[in-house]
């Protein structure tokens, strides 16, 4: 299926949500016990992806199935998540109760970050599920373009909101018109999800793949990746003579090394799905996700 095709399933969104539902419902597993997915215990840490999900060839028959053998699927397009092309709604599986989602459609081409694969935060989320670090539960991710015409990632929507960032939540929406100690219990919940994504055993959840290679450093590799990004913008905008000249300063002044963490990569509260009680509910967008000294987060955090 070609991206002119995805375009033209996103703005048939009923087309869309049967295609959807019908891939949901391919595993007969996921409908029989109530509710979809497998469950993350049984997933294999060390595994690169969950090789029980189905892939879009064993499917192919399914595809074609009525709405009532396959269930039910609504999707309505989601404010924010720019780097992927996000879209919520409901399964309704044949007999079941329904399951509030999130779709997660890879961008075709690079949006907000040089590299729009959505494999990074798949895999990492997949990592934290059932650790202190509250995320989405994974109920399947597609790699092929055949069902929607990308990749994409389909997880269970967590109850909640999420401060707005355009406007900026400093200026206005509903986090701002809070009052001071509800913003602090919103605020500081944010910090207690800091660090417990600083104090996550990295190596024992299998985030390994996000080490550098021998003989660099976690630094390092923030630099050659900050400045692989500086090239990708200026590439398609201006140049940034002044962001060369801080990274060059960076570089001849680096600290020397210090502890290493999983780190977010996009730590505020934009991306917190917060309950009702100002509680983080889920951590969401993890496209940034890597090892750093477990103050980055933070100073990111404080700067937004």
């Amino acid at each position: 299926m070609s991206a002119t095709t995805t375009a033209a399933l996103a703005d048939d969104l009923e087309a869309m949500g049967c295609r959807l539902a019908a891939w949901l419902a391919a595993d007969a597993s996921r409908s029989s016990m109530g509710t979809v997915g497998v469950p993350v215990s049984q997933v294999a840490r060390s595994a690169p992806l969950d090789s029980s999900i189905p892939s879009a060839s064993s499917i192919s028959s399914v595809l074609t199935a009525s709405s009532a053998s396959a269930g039910l699927c609504t999707l309505q397009p989601a404010t924010g998540g720019f780097s992927n092309q996000t879209w919520v709604g409901t399964w309704q599986p044949p007999g079941a109760e329904a399951v509030p989602i999130v779709l997660r459609l890879q961008s075709a081409t690079p949006t907000v970050f040089p590299d729009p694969s959505i494999d990074r935060q798949v895999r990492v989320m997949q990592a934290l599920a059932g650790t202190a670090v509250p995320v989405p539960r994974l109920l399947g991710r597609e790699e092929g373009a055949d069902v929607l015409g990308a990749p994409f990632v389909v997880m269970q929507r967590v109850a909640g909101r999420v401060p707005q960032e355009n406007p900026l939540y400093h200026l206005e929406g509903w986090f701002h018109d809070l009052d001071s100690a509800a913003q602090r219990r919103h605020w500081f919940s944010g910090i207690d999800t800091l660090a417990a994504i600083a104090r996550v055993d990295w190596q024992a959840c299998g985030l390994n793949f996000l080490a550098p290679p021998p003989g660099v450093s976690v630094l390092e590799q923030q630099f050659q990746t900050w400045t692989h990004m500086l090239q990708w913008v200026e590439a398609g905008a201006r140049p940034y003579p002044h962001l060369h000249t801080a990274l060059a300063w960076l570089s001849h002044h680096a600290p020397p090394a210090g502890p290493v963490s999983l780190s977010w990569g996009d730590a505020k509260l934009g991306n917190c799905m917060f309950d009702a009680q100002g509680r983080v509910a889920a951590a969401l967008d993890w496209e940034q996700a890597t090892l750093a000294h477990p103050v980055d987060d933070l100073a990111w955090w404080l700067m937004l």
